[in-house]
């Protein structure tokens, strides 16, 4: 790989889907290459809809990145000093308020600890449990407890709610309010459908901007590579932006469209800014 030029300055990726393929291994080309962009002074970030927990069970110690935006932006760790730079947390009012709208509707979801410690988590099933609900419960036993009432008062950092549908996801998501709602696939079985919510500054762009601030980095410096809809928000906000051909067709659509994730496809976008 060439010298990566000087208006590039940063480089935010995604992680499942974008950088490592699902129940895969990274590819070598694409660690090689984040290497390189280290050593040519760039920013490299990886935005990641993951818990702290669950990344840090994909990403060692030394893998060649510089910062984490974990939980879609709910929380920023230095990579290098394992530093958490940032947590945002959601009042126990609008948790409340938002458990008792996903009951009403008979919804299965989750509740989540504060940062860093957001892995561990209540669960409510409702009346006709999701399917995905206790895939993901075997994914991250023994981390979850059943929701008992009443809701421990408590900050949270997110909700995940299992939908049924499209349509109900809409409904649903115009229902919250004084929060951050984004639209998902499950990673578990890259179907599911999810609602999350988050405090209302939490986006994956966010969490990005505040590292490029920190870094005096312009967004139009920015490079930003992702795969699914929780990605839209990062790649809507930086000048640069491309998604990997396994992405949604909609988003293909959207964005420019390089390999896939399995063919070394963040390599691929950054061979765009090699002189």
């Amino acid at each position: 790989m060439k010298s990566v030029k000087p208006h590039i300055k940063a480089i935010a990726s995604d992680l499942d889907g974008t950088l490592l393929p699902y129940h895969g291994q990274f590819n070598t080309a694409d660690i090689e290459t984040l290497t390189r962009l280290g050593q040519s002074g760039v920013v490299r970030i990886i935005a990641t809809g993951r818990s702290l927990w669950s990344a840090q069970k994909v990403i060692s110690p030394d893998f060649p990145i510089d910062y984490l935006v974990f939980s879609s932006g709910a929380g920023i760790l230095n990579w290098k000093t394992q530093q958490l730079i940032e947590n945002y947390c959601i009042p126990f009012e609008d948790v409340h308020r938002t458990t008792t709208l996903f009951k009403r509707h008979n919804l299965a979801f989750t509740l989540h600890h504060r940062s860093p410690d957001n892995h561990r988590f209540y669960y409510h099933q409702g009346s006709s449990p999701h399917p995905n609900l206790a895939a993901y419960l075997e994914h991250y036993h023994p981390n979850g407890q059943p929701l008992m009432e009443p809701v421990p008062h408590d900050a949270y950092s997110q909700l995940l709610a299992f939908m049924p549908n499209w349509e109900q996801f809409d409904t649903i998501s115009r229902q919250v309010t004084n929060m951050k709602t984004i639209r998902a696939t499950s990673p578990i079985d890259d179907a599911s459908i999810w609602l999350e919510c988050f405090h209302p500054q939490v986006s994956k762009a966010h969490g990005v901007n505040l590292i490029c601030k920190h870094h005096q980095i312009s967004e139009h410096d920015v490079a930003a590579i992702g795969n699914d809809y929780n990605d839209m928000d990062l790649l809507s906000t930086f000048r640069h932006s491309a998604v990997v051909a396994n992405a949604p067709q909609e988003l293909r659509n959207m964005f420019h469209s390089v390999r896939p994730v399995n063919e070394a496809g963040f390599t691929d976008f950054m061979s765009q800014f090699t002189s």
